[in-house]
């Protein structure tokens, strides 16, 4: 009498969780799955990892494999849309529509370098010590 999962089921579920432990994505529908969420919500890789079991440096890596995969994939009939716009120009280009954009900038800290030129070369306009 067998209690709780067969031993041929648990066998496989133990690969599957050992492979993910090791930062595998097991099948071509989970790996479609990964990358297809991440197109669609641009999760953080950290929030990836979250949902798929993997760490952060592991889904940079699986992003870098399975995005050319599917571009190659897709790409002859230009179902992705473009991923990078690089000015306002080819902004309005791709969306002829639009009359109004809205910016939202964050600051971030950065840490001041110890060599004139290059901290120079950092100043935004606020206030030097």
């Amino acid at each position: 009498m067998e209690i709780g999962f067969p031993v041929k089921r648990w066998s496989h579920l133990h690969e599957i969780l050992y492979r993910l432990q090791k930062g595998f994505i097991p099948t071509p529908l989970d790996k479609l799955l990964f990358i297809l969420l991440y197109l669609k919500c641009y999760p953080t890789y950290d929030l990836q990892g979250l949902l798929f079991g993997l760490d952060r440096t592991r889904v940079c890596r699986w992003v870098k494999i399975l995005l050319p995969v599917l571009e190659m994939t897709l790409g002859r009939e230009c179902v992705l849309p473009a991923r990078q716009i690089r000015s306002a120009e080819e902004f309005f280009r791709a969306f002829p529509g639009v009359k109004d954009v809205f910016i939202d900038g964050t600051e971030r800290p950065v840490q001041k370098p110890k060599n004139l030129r290059r901290r120079k070369k950092m100043y935004s306009g606020g206030f030097v010590e």
